[in-house]
């Protein structure tokens, strides 16, 4: 059942992710999951490495209202 999911509706229309390669964000590299989207996304056509190095890719969620962030 969908209201498992959101508690007392009070889940966010819109959660935007960030991507950081090796730490630091990458400019232009965000997403926006919701509803429309089933709260997934991906990222694509990124290097993997650089420098001759191996880049770690994490994200970031933006803070939301009412909510706590872990990884």
């Amino acid at each position: 059942a969908q209201y498992r999911f959101n508690l007392h509706g009070k889940r966010p229309d819109s959660v935007t992710v960030r991507l950081l390669a090796d730490g630091e964000v990458v400019d232009n590299q965000t997403l926006t999951l919701n509803a429309e989207s089933e709260w997934k996304g991906s990222f694509s056509g990124l290097p993997k490495f650089k420098a001759g190095k191996e880049i770690a890719y994490t994200v970031s969620e933006d803070e939301v209202s009412g909510y706590s962030t872990a990884y």
